[in-house]
């Protein structure tokens, strides 16, 4: 990512971190408490315009998660697949994953009862792919 938007949030975010933990919980908690959900389906923004807007999907959301993250130089990649949402449905879902300390870690910022590590708005994932870059 060469946006200097991005950069330049990464390094302000991370800059007094300690280890990879650190600052993937600095930059989730950022995303999860500073972006605004908002349903539509695909893409809409990517991780620049979801930056400038404050707001984005799932997969917008995913997209400023792990441009963050690699902007902080920790492996990010994206997770499609199929979930049951405590809401009720059964749908289409796009989350990211971000590698710390030897394991690949779940992070969801849709819902603010979600957690780096720990997601509580849906269940019964069904795993249709990881990527390293998505198209849609």
């Amino acid at each position: 990512m060469d946006n200097s938007a991005i950069k330049s949030l990464s390094t302000n975010l991370t800059k007094d971190s300690n280890s990879d933990l650190d600052k993937a919980t600095t930059i989730y908690n950022w995303v999860q408490n500073n972006i605004d959900y908002s349903f539509y389906f695909n893409t809409e923004n990517g991780a620049a315009k979801t930056l400038s807007s404050k707001s984005g999907n799932c997969v917008d959301q995913s997209h400023l998660l792990i441009a963050l993250f690699r902007a902080s130089d920790l492996p990010a990649r994206y997770v499609n697949g199929q979930a049951t949402f405590t809401s009720g449905g059964t749908i289409g879902h796009t989350w990211a994953e971000v590698y710390v300390d030897g394991e690949w870690v779940i992070v969801d910022t849709t819902s603010n009862y979600n957690k780096l590590g720990s997601v509580t708005n849906w269940n019964n994932p069904k795993i249709y792919d990881t990527h390293a870059e998505i198209t849609f």
